[in-house]
């Protein structure tokens, strides 16, 4: 295989594993927040404040994973 299949590789799993780290989150907290507002007969509260937890866990996992590129390419 060559470098450049390689190369095109790694920026695959790169791309998925940013989407999966983005994507759970999120879902996660809709499921959880869905669930509380059902347990506690709320108005869809907890929805909000756990899709926005969920966003903000997304964007600090995409943050590290950013940190940790830029470091491995000054390593190189």
């Amino acid at each position: 295989m060559g470098r450049l299949n390689y190369k095109a590789l790694e920026n695959l799993a790169l791309v998925t594993h940013i989407g999966i780290i983005m994507i759970i989150p999120i879902f996660a907290g809709v499921y959880i927040g869905d669930y509380l507002d059902d347990r506690f007969g709320t108005g869809g509260i907890f929805l909000l404040v756990f899709i926005l937890l969920g966003i903000a866990v997304s964007f600090m996992n995409l943050f590290k994973i950013g940190l940790r590129k830029s470091r491995n390419k000054k390593d190189q």
